[in-house]
């Protein structure tokens, strides 16, 4: 395929991962730099959604929260399960959720243990972060899971993206919706669900060629309209915004509104290579390659108007996160910038004009603090004035919530290890 077919990723770890985080449902989207989540929870799209109060680890143990952590303890660290990564662990209070082959997990995170499952219908393909949602008065953590289901006889195989979800309270498995997709997803490999508004699901699908998203009424469990031919989406306030081609090769930003999938707003511009991720609660952050002079770009865009609110191409990609309250902050390997995400007001940048200061390199964003590492080890800044916090937080969480950091344990790879808080 050339390389500038359209780009067959869907976005959303965020984050802490992120949500990761982070995203997770957080913020996560993807880097492992989502924010944690809390009261105030950070999906795949980036936005932040009120959700009620998490619920309480299965564990009777007591456990301090801090929000947002400073500092961490390294002595007593949980090893969670193999199959938990940075770019798909949902945080929410002491509980991890994550997906497996099996279906949609809850963990213990102080004791690391599998606290419940919500199973898929079939084995899982490539499952990315759940997400939180209200529905009906109960708390639920759904999950997607794309799968290929076998045609028999005359029929040929078609695609489903199942959901799953999981009652945050008994952590028992809720219920479980197959959604059918458009022909021609035979063979696609990723369900990422962008984030809830209200009590409307917002879901892409997309392979190398493909790409569609879908909006889902939770309390329902229907699809309210899909948009075939929609790629790289990230969700805002009201707006799901990606990318469209006619030809597979020249790429235009564009808007669906959530309501009814309707465009709300199309770029005149081409481009090619061309990603969406998510930036703020109304706010995204586009990254490509100019059609016509093949130049790097990268912008803040307001996700409601498509207005540009801030230009820093430069040739690096950056990976935006935002902290849940009010600040954004992109980063490269070395360089480090925060930004107002409404104005696109740039707060500070690392390293400073005067060579004084060195970037960090950024881990997780959470709630006014950055995480990372420098050759000096561990660091927190404030993310509204880029200055170090006083004292060493022990460790450079990939993913945090009020209550644990996540991190790889030294000499384990990408195998995680949930810290607890300790101020």
């Amino acid at each position: 395929m050339s390389s500038r077919r359209v780009s067959g990723r869907v976005s959303g770890r965020i984050a802490s991962a992120a949500a990761v985080l982070l995203l997770v449902g957080s913020c996560s989207s993807g880097g492992g730099q989502g924010g944690g989540n809390g009261r105030a929870t950070t999906g795949a799209s980036g936005a932040t959604t009120a959700t009620a109060a998490p619920t309480p680890s299965a564990s009777a143990t007591p456990r301090r929260s801090f929000d947002p952590p400073s500092a961490f303890d390294r002595a007593k660290g949980v090893p969670l399960p193999v199959e938990a990564k940075a770019s798909a662990v949902l945080l929410d209070g002491l509980t991890a959720y994550l997906p497996a082959k099996e279906g949609l997990r809850a963990v213990d995170l102080t004791t690391g243990q599998v606290v419940g499952t919500a199973p898929t219908q079939q084995p899982a393909g490539l499952a990315e972060t759940p997400v939180l949602a209200e529905v009906g008065g109960r708390r639920l953590v759904i999950g997607s899971f794309p799968e290929i289901v076998r045609g028999q006889g005359t029929s040929v195989d078609h695609a489903v993206a199942e959901l799953v979800a999981m009652d945050a309270g008994t952590r028992a498995p809720a219920w479980s919706l197959p959604l059918d997709l458009p022909q021609g997803f035979a063979e696609y490999k990723y369900a990422t669900l962008l984030g809830v508004r209200g009590t409307t699901a917002v879901l892409a699908v997309s392979d190398s060629d493909h790409g569609a998203v879908l909006a889902v009424d939770l309390a329902a469990r229907k699809t309210l309209w899909t948009q075939n031919g929609f790629f790289g989406a990230a969700l805002t306030e009201g707006q799901v915004v990606g990318i469209v081609s006619q030809d597979g090769v020249r790429q235009k930003l564009s808007a669906l509104d959530l309501a009814d999938g309707k465009t709300a707003w199309s770029a005149a511009a081409d481009s090619y290579e061309t990603t969406v991720r998510p930036a703020g609660p109304a706010t995204v952050v586009v990254q490509g390659r100019d059609y016509g002079s093949a130049k790097n770009f990268a912008w803040l865009v307001d996700g409601t108007t498509g207005k540009q609110t801030l230009d820093f191409s430069g040739g690096f990609t950056h990976t935006c996160t935002y902290d849940g309250r009010s600040v954004t902050v992109c980063a490269t390997e070395s360089t480090a910038f925060a930004v107002e995400p409404t104005t696109g007001k740039v707060l500070w940048k690392l390293p400073d004009d005067a060579n004084t200061r060195v970037s960090p390199r950024v881990t997780a964003v959470r709630h006014g603090v950055v995480y990372g590492t420098t050759r000096n080890g561990p660091v927190t800044l404030d993310a509204t004035t880029g200055q170090d916090r006083p004292g060493s937080p022990q460790l450079a969480p990939v993913a945090v919530d009020e209550y644990v950091g996540l991190a790889p344990a030294e000499g384990t790879g990408q195998a995680l290890t949930a810290y607890p808080a300790t101020g």
